[in-house]
């Protein structure tokens, strides 16, 4: 016998503000009873697509206006999300990077007091090996390094 468990897709969004990843105050998680660094994220409702949930986890989780405040932005799986449990869930991770604009004005408030650059091998691999210990904002932050390898404008390196 099977069964499955029918669950709303994740959308995670990394957040860039001046070549830096900015996230969200670290959040209680009661499953394993700490508090844990994630990029914004969420779930996608069952009648909206998933790029559709962007921006109300950006206001809600950043206090990031869409219209005003983000320069680009993007999908990291554009044609399909990434299954994370297929042995029993429906569920899919959608990653999407939104790139903001110099002139944001973010809330201090809302925001860890960390945020890494994108440019620098050593903050990448301190966040990669120390802070963040979700694997689903590990796989989009790790698909985001892998892409932006192949887009000229950006001038990440690939973690070693």
């Amino acid at each position: 016998d099977y069964w499955r468990v029918e669950k709303d897709h994740s959308v995670i969004v990394l957040a860039i503000h001046e070549n830096r990843l900015v996230f969200p105050n670290k959040q209680y998680r009661p499953g394993v009873k700490v508090q844990t660094l994630d990029f914004a994220g969420g779930r996608s409702p069952t009648k909206a697509s998933p790029a559709e949930a962007v921006n109300g986890i950006l206001k809600r989780e950043l206090g990031i206006d869409i219209e005003k405040d983000v320069l680009e932005l993007y999908p990291l799986n554009e044609n399909s999300g990434w299954l994370i449990n297929s042995s029993f869930s429906n569920q899919m991770l959608f990653g999407f990077v939104a790139v903001l604009r110099g002139t944001s004005k973010l809330d201090p408030t809302l925001l860890h007091s960390k945020s890494y650059s994108i440019n620098d091998r050593n903050e990448m691999n301190d966040l990669l090996r120390n802070e963040l210990t979700c694997v689903q904002c590990r796989a989009v932050l790790m698909e985001y390094l892998i892409q932006a390898q192949q887009r000229p404008e950006q001038k990440v390196q690939l973690v070693q």
